[in-house]
This record gives C-alpha cells, structure tokens and sequence, in this order.
C-alpha cells in the first residue's frame, strides 16, 4: 500500500494543483518512482489511497502503462482524509488478508531491500504485529525501543514529551527514527478497527505496544530521503542515482 493521500503542505505551492505523489523528479513523478520499485520487487497488487486532488492522481494511475500484470486499487479517502492509521484500517476489504501488507509513504526514498524486508516481518515466528522501519538520524521525534527492538514508546526530543505505554525510562532505550516503510500484519487491520478515524499509526502503536509486539529494522548501509520538503527534493536526483549506483 502506497500512502499518497496527504495534503503535502510542506511542498507548496508544487501541490496547489496537484497532489504531493505527482511532484516530480528529473521530470518523473514521486508516484511513479515508487511504483516501478514495487514493480522491481515483484510486488504486483498495489493499492494507493487518495485525498488531496484525488481525481487528478486516480485519472494519473489510470493512464499510466505500468507493468500489465500490477493491478493498482484506488482506496478513496476524498470526503475525509483518515490519516496514517484510518487509511489503513480503510481497507481492511481490499487487502489479502492471508498475507502481511507492505506500507509505504509516497514521499520516501530509500535503498531499502522491500523483499528482505517482508521476508523478515513474515518468517518470524513471535507473533508481531508490524515490523517497523527505523533509522539512526536527527529528528525531534523519536521511537523508542528495547534491546530486544521492541517498540516501547515515543520520545520528542525538543519537548522532552515522553509517551510510555511500558514504563522503560527513555534513558534506557534506544532512540530511532520512523522511516515511513513498515509491514504489518493482518491481525494489525483487525486490531485497527476499534480506532476511530483519522488518527496515526503512531498513535495506535503506543496504544497497542504494550500487548503486542511491534519490531524494529534497520541496517548499517541504509539510506533515506524524506522529499516532502522542498529542501529535501532538490536532493532528490543526486540521492537516487547514489542509491542506483550502489544496488
């Protein structure tokens, strides 16, 4: 699932007559890019939800020759955008729900191995509910996770506000940034339904962390680049061909 309904206020006014997943780079939309990686890992049920000028990105993934054997689902949060969390207890009528979904923020580009990945959040065996991707970079908000890379909370560090739903004092936890990637299992869209939207991942992963486990993964050679900022997207071009060069 590619999320893409955002407003994308951070890229105005690119975004004031289309929707953040058509900005471009080096004149190919953000959308497209992240597509064609799912393509390139064999992904081949895609479903993108949409809020912000929804009709003109539906209209886009429409006309698009992607491979033929993708199928793209349009999940349509037009009325009312739902948000990180809502978007995905949205379709729980869409997804297979025999296999774990693949999550993705339209704005995010990484090297990250989107099979390893899901081959790791599917092959383990101790009943986790989402296998989050996480990074050791400089950002006020911060998950927090035991030395077992079990979430256990939230941690802003310009505020100093802590969220522990399992009492672990920040200082012995390690501190690492949400990427935007994750998988998550079924049993999590069941888990969602008793939320009401809109509300974020987040929150309901601090709700849900202290009963169920919620993993982290990272590795030393991962690269990622949030382009919803305009300072962010002109490095955009340099950072795909870093990335493409070392695949």
């Amino acid at each position: 699932m590619i999320l893409a309904a955002g407003i994308g206020s951070r890229l105005m006014p690119l975004t004031l007559e289309k929707p953040k997943a058509m900005v471009e780079i080096d004149g190919i939309p953000i959308i497209n890019i992240l597509i064609n990686k799912l393509i390139r890992y064999n992904f081949n049920h895609i479903i993108v939800n949409v809020h912000h000028h929804a009709e003109v990105l539906k209209r886009h993934l429409h006309n698009q020759q992607f491979n033929s054997s993708v199928k793209i689902t349009i999940s349509d949060e037009s009325k009312m955008l739902l948000d990180t969390g809502g978007a995905l207890k949205n379709v729980v009528n869409i997804i297979d729900t025999s296999k774990p979904l693949l999550v993705h923020n339209v704005d995010i580009l990484s090297n990250v191995d989107l099979i390893q990945l899901y081959n790791t959040h599917q092959q383990n065996k101790d009943s986790r509910v989402a296998t989050l991707v996480v990074s050791n970079r400089q950002t006020s908000r911060q998950l927090l996770f035991d030395y077992n890379m079990n979430m256990v909370g939230w941690h802003n560090t310009e505020t100093q506000q802590t969220i522990s739903p399992c009492n672990i004092p920040v200082e012995q936890c390690q501190q690492l940034a949400f990427s935007g990637i994750q998988v998550i299992s079924p049993h999590l869209i069941k888990l969602l339904q008793s939320f009401n939207a809109p509300f974020s991942i987040i929150h309901a992963y601090l709700e849900l962390c202290k009963q169920h486990i919620i993993k982290a993964h990272t590795t030393n050679s991962m690269a990622i680049l949030d382009v919803g900022k305009h300072n962010t997207l002109q490095q955009a071009s340099q950072f795909l061909k870093n990335i493409n060069h070392n695949l």
